[in-house]
């Protein structure tokens, strides 16, 4: 009796086992683009590896560009996340169900410029996609925005639809709500500025740092000293920018070209 009840016992914990890795084991995304140095972390452990096109993503799975290195997610609700050259990813979370309407999506991004597109219009009290840094959270509706991260603020850009952009502590309250063509900044333990536009030359800017990385000096910017905050107003040609946050864009390899949006830069 005791060894079946013993053996009961492994066969219960080895099929328990089994059914928890087909649960963690979920795909959620694939790598579309991985141009230079880009690196995949399996659950976030080490070592590296080098990502290639059509990596499958699990959560927990982390995504770090290097001097560079460009990637395109496309997750499993055809959400598109674009990383520029100098960012770290993580997929925390990721839950989708076309039959039942239903989207759970957390991703933290611990450094650099990420572009994200949810095109899947989900009718949710609260936002089903969730963008986690390390000064404020931003709650996605169903949208295409823009968040940068410097080393002590998190810039929100919303290029079409609505984002709500609050303070990652919870303990400050206030939250504003980004509509088309609207900024707002988040600064450490602050909350956030309240919504103002930004003209094409911001959205072209930020393509251009997609492509070639955002300038080290706009990253160790202090929040009050940063462009679309600071000047009266945005310079429209990339000659009249502060010195140093233009970069001018890289040679594309032979039979590519960049982006529409970045030639009109040069």
């Amino acid at each position: 009796m005791a060894y079946r009840t013993i053996m009961a016992f492994v066969l219960a914990a080895l099929m328990l086992a089994a059914v928890s890795g087909e649960v963690w084991a979920v795909q959620v995304g694939t790598l579309i683009k991985a141009e230079g140095p880009v690196e995949l972390l399996r659950k976030g452990k080490l070592p590296a590896s080098q990502a290639q096109i059509h990596d499958s993503l699990e959560p927990g799975d982390v995504i770090r560009t290097k001097t560079g290195g460009r990637a395109q997610v496309r997750f499993i609700d055809d959400s598109i996340l674009t990383i520029a050259p100098g960012s770290m990813v993580i997929i925390s979370y990721y839950l989708y169900d076309s039959s039942r309407c239903l989207r759970r999506a957390v991703l933290k991004v611990v450094r650099g410029l990420t572009a994200c597109v949810v095109s899947q219009l989900l009718q949710a009290e609260q936002p089903t996609f969730l963008m986690q840094t390390h000064t404020a959270l931003l709650g996605v509706r169903g949208t295409k925005w823009y968040a940068l991260l410097g080393a002590t603020y998190t810039a929100a850009f919303n290029e079409t639809g609505e984002l709500e952009v609050s303070s990652l502590k919870k303990e400050i309250g206030k939250k504003v709500l980004l509509k088309s063509g609207e900024t707002s900044t988040v600064a450490l333990d602050l909350p956030p500025t309240d919504p103002q536009p930004y003209p094409d030359m911001m959205r072209r800017l930020l393509e251009n740092w997609l492509v070639n990385g955002v300038p080290e000096r706009l990253i160790s910017m202090s929040p009050l000293e940063l462009p679309w905050l600071k000047l009266p107003q945005f310079p429209e040609k990339p000659e009249d920018l502060p010195e140093g946050l233009f970069v001018p864009p890289a040679v594309p390899p032979p039979g590519q070209s960049l982006p529409p949006s970045i030639e009109r830069t040069r």
